[in-house]
């Protein structure tokens, strides 16, 4: 019971909290997906810079549509500059990313790792 609410002129009581949580929970869930889903069209279809991870103190970035959806896989890589440099740390996901695949199409991640003795 809240004693400063009312509705319908009396005051507001929960009797079932888990139900009325969990039905307000899906209240708050649709509502989201309808803003988000209205800001997501107002997006322009233009490449921005992300960063998608850290490697040595140095920054990891791709460029991303924000149209789109975003997956581990989509964009291009814009780190492959520094990190494909001998000696230069190398991106820990380059064997499996597909934003590195999509700019470097002809290179094999696997001749960047290290060299096994």
């Amino acid at each position: 019971m809240h004693m400063g609410l009312t509705v319908k002129g009396k005051l507001f009581e929960v009797s079932d909290v888990f139900a009325f949580l969990e039905e307000n929970v899906g209240h708050v869930n649709n509502f989201l997906g309808l803003v988000f889903g209205y800001l997501r069209k107002t997006l322009k279809s233009t490449p921005v810079s992300q960063t998608c991870g850290f490697v040595d103190g140095r920054i990891l970035m791709r460029l991303v549509d924000p149209s789109q959806q975003i997956t581990f896989d989509n964009g291009t890589c814009e780190s492959f500059q520094w990190f494909e440099k001998e000696g230069a740390p190398k991106c820990p996901f380059v064997t499996r990313c597909g934003a590195y695949a999509k700019t470097r199409p002809h290179m094999d991640p696997l001749t960047l790792l290290p060299k096994m003795p």
